[in-house]
């Protein structure tokens, strides 16, 4: 925190797969927060050691047959905002330490996030929280930040699914957007039924887990090569541990198959997408998109090879005059960890001296109600 009279803003970047939370003006957040929420609905009598409802972490350990599990974000909307609002209190009560009436707060949201559910989030951070200000942003306004940018295009990939999202000044161009749900959870399920099929793992909520740390480290998305690269048709082949010590052994198609789920069908594939959101601008728009370096984001953008195959897969089907100059060119924050590019995006912006003058006031909110969210934050 900086030590100004000007309080710090909190900023909380909401995913499908995780919450990250921290303080305006900090490198990373404070913490990463498993967006999931667990809450007693048994019968039984609860013990004293118990509680009612667990966040995170400890939601996930909770166990099935006491507690009730909900993922309240789907797709990077958000379907359960009890749930939400659990977590949020967890992260600025327990982890934070901070009491959300003197601060600022700062939200990224999905790119077409319904009114409705903005205007209820505006809802409780004012009259649940008490927040003396607020202001949401889309997530790939909040990437492209991170990247020094503000106009450009946006490859935003996570858990609950991927969109391209057009950027200008700022300011998102709606008409243009295109999302699809084929994300790091996709990928995730593909790997599970592969293995599963090979008799490598099961289904259970412990296998989904392992099927995810294989996914991080060992899986890619470029494109398998020829047999006759593999050294006389064999395949290579790679081992992995499972966490009670076994071994399994990964062949090129458990580590290559999963992320080509993304790319497979030539009408929704990441790649086809891209190329129909580039057709959806306007003519003197299209060149500068694809000239200009586009940004990326997101945990399933971590996939190894994606933007080598995004390109590969991109180019061939642009029109000749849509043909990049300098090629196709991918940036991205320089962090290890993709996941967390919205949430310094929006730690940028919410440290700026101008960033008070552009969100909703209590008093704005008393005044106009929760509709104001849809008026003021564009």
């Amino acid at each position: 925190m900086n030590d100004t009279s000007v309080p710090d803003a909190i900023v909380i970047d909401n995913g499908t797969a995780s919450c990250k939370v921290g303080v305006a003006g900090e490198e990373s957040p404070a913490c990463v927060i498993p967006t999931v929420v667990s809450r007693w609905t048994s019968s039984a009598y609860i013990g004293s050691g118990a509680k009612w409802v667990y966040v995170g972490e400890e939601a996930e350990k909770a166990p099935r047959g006491l507690y009730t599990r909900k993922r309240p974000i789907e797709q990077g909307i958000i379907t359960h905002m009890d749930s939400m609002e659990s977590i949020w209190h967890h992260a600025i009560y327990e982890k934070l330490q901070m009491d959300p009436e003197r601060y600022p707060i700062l939200m990224t949201e999905d790119v077409l996030n319904p009114p409705a559910v903005r205007e209820k989030t505006a809802q409780v951070v004012f009259e649940t929280f008490g927040a003396p200000a607020f202001y949401m942003l889309p997530a790939p306004v909040c990437t492209l930040m991170a990247c020094g940018m503000d106009t450009g295009l946006v490859v935003e990939s996570g858990e609950g699914g991927t969109q391209v999202v057009p950027v200008y000044f700022g300011h998102t161009m709606r008409y243009a957007v295109v999302k699809t749900d084929f994300g790091g959870k996709a990928v995730t399920e593909s790997l599970l039924r592969l293995l599963k099929a090979k008799e490598k793992l099961n289904q259970s909520p412990v296998d989904v887990k392992i099927a995810q740390d294989i996914k991080e480290k060992m899986c890619s998305c470029a494109s398998m090569a020829p047999k006759e690269e593999c050294g006389g048709g064999k395949k290579p082949r790679r081992s992995f541990t499972l966490p009670d010590g076994n071994v399994i052994d990964l062949d090129e198609e458990d580590i290559h198959a999963p992320g080509d789920v993304m790319f497979r069908s030539e009408e929704t594939g990441l790649h086809r997408l891209m190329v129909d959101n580039w057709l959806k601008m306007e003519v003197d728009d299209r060149y500068c998109y694809i000239n200009d370096k586009i940004a990326m984001g997101g945990g399933n953008a971590m996939l190894h090879g994606f933007a080598d195959r995004l390109r590969d897969e991109i180019v061939p089907l642009l029109p000749g005059a849509l043909q990049p100059r300098h090629g196709l060119r991918f940036t991205s924050p320089s962090v290890d960890d993709l996941r967390l590019t919205a949430w310094i995006g929006g730690s940028i912006l919410a440290s700026l001296t101008t960033f008070r003058q552009t969100c909703i006031t209590k008093q704005e909110y008393e005044e106009w109600g929760p509709r104001i969210v849809n008026t003021k934050c564009f």
